[in-house]
């Protein structure tokens, strides 16, 4: 898995941004360096590359015994801190203490590394408070862009995340609490309803990374059963998870009712400003991880899961033909539903869903591939070849099924046929494994030479695709 790599991390690694760093640090005053987390530990990187990190902590520990180090000092040492063994810093606990009254109750990127310090020592119940104290500085989302109070929030993602990997699982889940009653941004009308959105999907989604689905919904059922009535503004992403959580609870007419609110057009409300109107004229759009929690894996006896799966594959179509969404944004959902109710056992019903599938996706031609994709798994192969096949004749498929494409032409119509396709389709497309598919066809067609053209034309292109790659490294 690919870890992403913030931009003072990167120049920590050379020598010039080390440099930078140091003086960007040097320039800030106390209030920017109590909002400067990021570069901050940029720094304490630089350090670590350049003398280590447990010569850093010693030198710095001087310094802070002597009276020497100011808030620059301080930070680092927090944030090197996390490098040294738990021995070190045990024995750094009398500067633990005195830190924990220093740093400025706004500047929570230092305290979320003192609590992680804490918990390290065994402090559960003090790093637990910090992050409850953090969570009143917390957003997630929307609301970021209107304070004005001269420092940035944390991201609630991004805290509730940290809690969960620092703390123990009955005080995550306590302090978790916290942190969303803490951040929640009210119903402030003026900044519409991102924020509101924001929060209670976060809500939804960590109580359904930590808990059954049933506690889950004990735990929210208020939350689910508004989001459901779609009384408000509309909540296009929490309505949506308010829907997998209910359908995985088991309670399918209210989940329905949830994602009808997500995905559906609603008329506004008497009275609604104007600029607000849109809100409720738009048609949502599930995300993939929506669709992943609305139609998961479901065993033909779940005889609870198979209603909702057939629910869905009825009310999807029904929305749509009524104008109320867009088929557009609802093809993969379509898709996966179709799927999972043939492993459900429910092939005919799934079967019968192909024609609109197919006309849903339109024009567009990854879409399309999901309704190829999906007619393969229903056992009906030439719906999806020919799909295949008018994207190959219109150049609209993807490369990686070029190949397969010209195989089921050379089958059944004859190598010279899948040549004279391929040879056209050539002057575009200089994929590898393609032109050695075409390789491969004419060798087997008894023509040497032009199999050896091909071949060639395979190597030149991945000759060019390495210098090509050698030029972009250097």
């Amino acid at each position: 898995e690919v870890q992403a790599r913030g931009a003072w991390d990167v120049l920590a690694e050379h020598a010039f941004g080390r440099a930078e760093m140091e003086r960007q640090v040097r320039t800030w005053d106390g209030a920017q360096l109590s909002a400067a987390g990021a570069l901050l530990d940029g720094v304490a990187l630089g350090l670590a590359h350049t003398e280590g990190a447990p010569a850093a902590v010693e030198r710095l520990l001087t310094q802070a015994a002597a009276g020497h180090a100011g808030k620059r000092e301080l930070g680092l040492l927090l944030t090197l801190f996390e490098s040294v063994p738990v021995a070190r810093l045990e024995a750094a606990r009398p500067l633990l203490l005195d830190l924990e009254r220093a740093v400025v109750p706004t500047d929570t990127a230092g305290l979320r590394r003192l609590a992680r310090a804490w918990a390290r020592l065994g402090e559960q119940d003090r790093a637990a408070r910090i992050y409850a104290w953090c969570g009143t500085r917390a957003t997630a989302g929307g609301a970021y862009y209107f304070g004005g109070r001269g420092e940035a929030p944390i991201r609630a993602q991004e805290l509730v995340e940290e809690v969960g990997r620092v703390l123990d699982p009955e005080r995550a889940s306590a302090t978790i609490e916290a942190i969303l009653l803490a951040s929640d941004p009210g119903d402030d009308a003026r900044i519409g309803p991102y924020a509101r959105d924001a929060h209670d999907t976060l809500t939804l989604e960590t109580w359904l990374g930590r808990l059954p689905p049933e506690q889950v919904l004990a735990r929210t059922r208020v939350l689910c059963e508004r989001l459901a009535r779609g009384a408000g503004l509309p909540e296009r992403r929490a309505a949506a998870m308010a829907a997998a959580v209910l359908a995985q609870a088991g309670d399918s007419d209210t989940a329905l009712a949830a994602l009808e609110a997500a995905l559906c057009r609603r008329d506004p409300p008497a009275g609604t400003p104007a600029h607000q109107q849109v809100w409720f004229q738009q048609a949502g759009r599930p995300l993939h991880a929506d669709i992943r929690r609305l139609a998961p894996v479901t065993a033909p006896e779940d005889a609870r899961g198979r209603a909702w799966l057939r629910a869905l594959a009825e009310a999807l179509p029904r929305w749509v033909a009524e104008e109320r969404t867009d088929a557009g944004g609802l093809v993969e959902l379509l898709a996966l539903v179709m799927v999972r109710l043939d492993a459900a056992g429910d092939r005919e019903q799934a079967r019968a869903l192909l024609p609109t599938l197919e006309a849903w996706a339109g024009a567009s031609a990854w879409q399309m591939l999901w309704f190829a994709d999906v007619a393969r798994v229903l056992g009906e192969t030439a719906r999806a070849d020919e799909a295949e096949r008018r994207l190959f004749e219109d150049n609209r498929l993807v490369l990686a099924r070029l190949p397969d494409v010209l195989r089921r032409i050379q089958i059944e119509e004859g190598a010279d046929a899948a040549l004279a396709a391929g040879e056209g389709k050539a002057r575009l497309v200089r994929e590898p494994a393609f032109l050695r598919a075409l390789a491969t066809i004419a060798q087997e067609a008894g023509r040497a030479d032009e199999a050896a053209l091909w071949e060639a034309a395979a190597v030149a292109s991945e000759a060019a695709a390495a210098e090509l790659e050698a030029r972009a490294a250097e």
